[in-house]
């Protein structure tokens, strides 16, 4: 199974320049707790900013949302991986980064989507659930041919 056939493509971006605030707003106001920060083309993602970064980077720490920008807090080191991708390239790619969600790109690098483990979990269950019914059936077609 492709990247392309589970990812979402409804996700929030967001520049490196905005504040921790205008970030946390627009978390709000999209009801997500994930935003892709791209670079100045506005097409490449450069980093990843969760609602965990803003907590326990700038609130728990008591810093001004409003002084401290996306940058400063956001992931830098994200992996990507591309649409074209097979299910199990993004769960080593998730394996290696130590993370849960990778921005989707195309083959020029820009971000097309992103993709969760929750995703993953979801395709793997419904293979399973096919795998089951499969066996199934193998098992009704056997009682049935040799009764």
């Amino acid at each position: 199974m492709r990247i392309d056939d589970i990812c979402s493509s409804k996700v929030e971006y967001i520049s490196l320049n905005a504040s921790a605030r205008a970030a946390a707003g627009m978390m709000h106001e999209s009801r997500v707790g994930t935003l892709v920060v791209l670079a100045r083309n506005g097409a490449t993602p450069i980093g990843i900013l969760t609602d965990r970064d803003l907590v326990l980077k700038v609130l728990a720490k008591g810093v001004s949302a409003e002084a401290v920008s996306v940058a400063d807090v956001m992931t830098k080191d994200v992996g990507t991986c591309k649409g074209s991708q097979e299910l199990f390239d993004a769960v080593q790619i998730m394996h290696r980064y130590g993370v849960r969600r990778l921005p989707v790109v195309n083959e020029d690098g820009a971000a097309i989507g992103l993709v969760s483990a929750d995703d993953i979990y979801s395709a793997l269950a419904t293979h399973m659930r096919e795998l089951s019914q499969a066996m199934l059936r193998e098992q009704i077609h056997e009682l049935e041919a040799f009764p």
